[in-house]
């Protein structure tokens, strides 16, 4: 769906996260909860590969 710059930006999970928008804040690859590791995004339950998100499964 969502192909990137870099492939992992195909998201099962359109609806928590609005697409990238909702993870993107204004700045940066990965927005303002990106250089955290994204705790306590909701929706990011939904993605199927969370390893790319800094998640943990």
């Amino acid at each position: 769906m969502f192909e990137g710059k870099r492939g992992f930006r195909r998201l099962s999970c359109l609806r928590g996260l609005r697409g990238l928008r909702g993870l993107k804040g204004r700045k940066g690859r990965k927005g303002r909860k990106g250089r955290k590791g994204l705790k306590g995004l909701k929706g990011l339950k939904g993605l199927k590969y969370p390893g790319n998100y800094g998640l943990q499964k």
